[in-house]
C-alpha cells in the first residue's frame, strides 16, 4: 500500500500555489486601454519546475531570491537583438498574426469595399448597404 504522505507530496507539487497577489496565475487581460501580461512571482518559481512542466532539470529557483528570478525572466523577455526584436516582441508578433489568421472583427481590410464611416480603411464584418437592405 502507498504512503499517503507520499501521495500528498505528489499532489502538492502539481497543484498551484494559492491565489494572492505573488501567486497570481498567468493571465492577459485588456483593462484600462492596455494589454497587461502578468504572473505572480511564485507562480513563476512553481512553473520553473519540471514536475510542474517546467524546464530547469539540473537547478531550481532559490525560494528567496524569486523576485531577482523574475526580474531575470522579465530582462530575458525584453532583451533586444541587433534590429531591436526581443522575445516578448516576437511573440506579440505571432500573436497578432494568429489573432488576424482566426478572423478578428476588429480588422480592417483595404479594398473590401467596406466602410464604418470612422476608419480610413473598411471594417472587416461589416455589411455593405446592400446586405443591409434585405
Amino acid at each position: 500500500m502507498r504512503n499517503p504522505k507520499t501521495k500528498s507530496a505528489r499532489r502538492k507539487a502539481r497543484s498551484a500555489p494559492p491565489l494572492g497577489s505573488a501567486n497570481t496565475p498567468l493571465r492577459a487581460e485588456v483593462k484600462d486601454r492596455k494589454l497587461v501580461v502578468e504572473i505572480g512571482i511564485e507562480t513563476l518559481e512553481w512553473a520553473s519546475r519540471p514536475e510542474n512542466g517546467g524546464t530547469l532539470e539540473r537547478c531550481k529557483v532559490d525560494r528567496r531570491r524569486r523576485i531577482e528570478w523574475a526580474k531575470d525572466v522579465v530582462h530575458e523577455m525584453t532583451r533586444e537583438d541587433e534590429i531591436g526584436n526581443s522575445p516578448l516582441a516576437q511573440f506579440l508578433d505571432d500573436m497578432m498574426d494568429k489573432a488576424a489568421d482566426n478572423g478578428s472583427g476588429a480588422l480592417c481590410w483595404p479594398n473590401s469595399g467596406m466602410n464604418d464611416g470612422q476608419s480610413q480603411y473598411p471594417v472587416a464584418n461589416t455589411p455593405n448597404k446592400a446586405e443591409e437592405s434585405q
